[in-house]
């Protein structure tokens, strides 16, 4: 029983250890590189977001935020927020998790990000 107990233990921990997602200290790494940072990020390009339709199907495009409409950027611990506030009064937040993060394209003032399905 232990020996299962043990093989069970080690795939799952395989399993998690291979398993590759984007991190804060990738995205900051990224930024230091470019002597940029969140504060000067003024395009978000959000690409395989999905919409629903009326008949309930799902489609993926991109979404576009920026700056000039009151969109910023920030990174927490768990991934990375938009925060819309346009007059300075935040009306939503669009939060994007590390671990659904395909890849991302970084410029001293913009970031495309692709979203894993």
């Amino acid at each position: 029983m232990r020996y299962l107990l043990f093989i069970g233990l080690l795939f799952t921990t395989c399993f998690n250890l291979s398993y590759a997602q984007v991190t804060r200290g990738d995205l900051e790494n990224m930024m230091d590189e470019l002597d940029t940072n969140p504060e000067n990020i003024k395009e978000m390009f959000i690409g395989n977001t999905s919409t629903y339709s009326k008949e309930q199907a799902i489609a993926y495009s991109y979404k576009k935020y920026s700056a000039d409409r009151g969109n910023t950027l920030s990174l927490t611990d768990s991934g990375i927020k938009i925060l819309y506030a346009p007059d300075g009064k935040p009306t939503s937040v669009y939060f994007i998790p590390y671990k659904k993060i395909a890849t991302v394209e970084l410029g001293k003032t913009w970031i495309s990000i692709y979203l894993d399905r």
